[in-house]
């Protein structure tokens, strides 16, 4: 362990009382707000004021850390995985601005499909899946 500390923001139990939420999040609902980044701020700082702090916080090289593989199509629009599905297609938001600070893609699969994955660790993974809806 690390002594990690986790500076928490509130969510609501059931998705029909997240309204109240919705202005710490951006327009796309996946990156905060400014306000959203106020208040994970002052909950870090928070934090900040009750610990010690170690001049060179470090536990050793990434691999001695633990395995870890990340991929991500979300702001490259490419995806290196192998996709089936009967018109799965790339979909970009904001196809008409692409400077646009919110331009983001995800993989569309109006009829359904999978997205194949290789676990390259010999040993079970934890997965992360973030996904949107439009």
């Amino acid at each position: 362990t690390v002594g990690g500390r986790i500076a928490a923001m509130e969510a609501p139990e059931k998705a029909e009382d997240f309204l109240p939420f919705r202005k710490f999040f951006d327009p796309d609902g996946h990156h905060l707000s400014p306000e959203g980044h106020k208040l994970l701020a002052d909950r870090i700082g928070h934090l900040l004021e009750h610990l010690s702090i170690v001049d060179n916080p470090r536990v050793g090289p990434w691999d001695n850390v633990g395995d870890d593989m990340c991929v991500s199509w979300f702001l490259s629009g490419e995806c290196p995985l192998e996709v089936h599905g009967d018109g799965v297609e790339m979909i970009s938001w904001l196809a008409e601005k692409k400077s646009h600070p919110h331009y983001k893609y995800g993989l569309g699969f109006p009829n359904g499909g999978a997205i194949m994955f290789n676990n390259p660790f010999n040993k079970p993974m934890d997965m992360y899946l973030d996904f949107m809806r439009e």
